[in-house]
């Protein structure tokens, strides 16, 4: 389960910002992950539950999943991407790129 090793990882940049903030410490903190990303939800938000509690914190994460969008190569038009469908929504073209789905990233980390 390589959602264990995202959380231990999402639990460092906690633990970097809480450094940097002069020992504030985080009370939440936000994911944003899509459906490409190869992050299951429920597993990454019990791996981290179950790093708190093998830390003693009680870190609260909040999990945002991002839909699946893609830019045409031949129109330039961005839209959503439903059904793992590829193709531009617009012209019907197979040329999009991914702009947002793919990725998982900390977006807000909650500090007192």
């Amino acid at each position: 389960m390589h959602e264990r090793s995202v959380a231990q990882a999402i639990y460092r940049q906690v633990e970097r910002t809480e450094r940097e903030q002069q020992g504030l410490l985080a009370l939440a903190c936000e994911v944003e992950i899509g459906p490409l990303s190869g992050i299951e939800a429920l597993c990454l938000q019990s791996a981290f539950a179950d790093l708190m509690n093998e830390f003693g914190r009680e870190i609260h994460l909040t999990i945002q999943e991002v839909p699946l969008r893609g830019r045409c190569g031949d129109c330039d038009t961005e839209s959503s991407i439903d059904a793992y469908d590829f193709h531009c929504a617009a012209c019907g073209s197979p040329r999009l790129q991914i702009t947002s789905g793919d990725q998982i990233q900390l977006a807000h980390i909650d500090l007192a």
